[in-house]
Parts: C-alpha cells; structure tokens; sequence
C-alpha cells in the first residue's frame, strides 16, 4: 500500500495524478489551513466533479493570472489541465510538484501526425510507444492522448506545439 493510501489527504498531490487530468474551476476561496507554524490562510481551487481541491502556490496562481487574467473570479468555469512537473524544486531539492495550466481548445493527433510532431524534436516512433507504455498507456487514443504527448514533446524541447487536426480513432502499439 502507498503511503497516499495509508494516510489520504483532502488536497491534490502529485501522487493523485498519474497522467495529466483535466478539471474545471468551480471556485477559489481562502482558508484557515493547520500548517506546521499554526494556521495560515491558503488560496484553494476547488474543481468539478471527483477532483480533489488544490491549495494554490504563486507559480500555479500565476499561470492562471497569465492565462485567464488577474480576478481569479475570472476563472470560476475555466477548463485547466493538471499534471506533475519533476522539475519543481522546495529547499534546494528536485521534488516534482502539482502544476496547472490553460486548456487551448484544440484538435487532437492522429497517430502519423504524433509521430510527425515528436520528430521534430528527435524523438522516434519506438522512443514514442515507450514513453506512452511509461504513462500507462496501451493504446493511442488521439483525443484522449494528445495531450501527453505534448507533455513528452515539451519535456525534451521546452516547446510548446499545438496539434494540427486528427481523428478520434484509437491505434494499438
């Protein structure tokens, strides 16, 4: 058993995401949270459906502030997605970390494009199957998959690219 599962908290963890989740903002309030020096009031984002609420940090405020302007009352219906980034730091150390950001309304990758995309930035079709294996994946689903293989794409280049159009058919590897 993990130790998430042992002792479960009510705040997002990056243990909670296996793969990038899309949420929408449903409200941002203020609370009194039991920190280690006493209690403190933390900004939270609460979220539709079965989505743990966050305790929001000032880099994640902040690329909300860049994506849907600086009255988080503008965000109240905003999709976002969340994911792990392993490059946060606390305390001088790499920890990995919660991280949102906007969803462009987009179309997804169909296969040969995903692959045409990750050439781009060196990555082959083999190095592409196994980075999807590593994500849990079995199958290619352009709707569903396109977004982690931005995230494969961004964490080798820093480039963000949007996908070009494509088809919702799923293509086992």
């Amino acid at each position: 058993m993990k130790m998430n599962q042992m002792f479960p908290s009510n705040w997002l963890a990056k243990e909670d995401i296996t793969h990038p989740i899309r949420a929408t903002i449903k409200a941002v309030t203020q609370e009194e949270i039991k920190g280690e020096s006493g209690n403190e009031t933390k900004n939270i984002l609460h979220f539709n459906g079965d989505v743990k609420q966050m305790i929001l940090n000032r880099t994640n405020a902040e690329f909300l502030v860049a994506a849907f302007g600086d009255d988080s009352d503008h965000w109240l219906g905003k999709t976002v997605e969340i994911y792990v980034d392993p490059n946060v730091m606390f305390g001088g150390k790499r920890i990995g970390g919660v991280r949102v950001r906007a969803v462009q309304q987009q179309t997804a990758w169909t296969w040969p494009q995903a692959i045409a995309e990750c050439a781009k930035v060196g990555i082959n079709e083999q190095q592409l199957k196994d980075a999807l294996k590593q994500a849990g994946l079995s199958a290619y689903n352009a709707q569903r998959d396109t977004p982690t293989v931005q995230r494969i794409i961004d964490e080798v280049s820093g480039v963000a690219l949007g996908p070009p159009g494509g088809d919702n058919g799923e293509i086992p590897f």
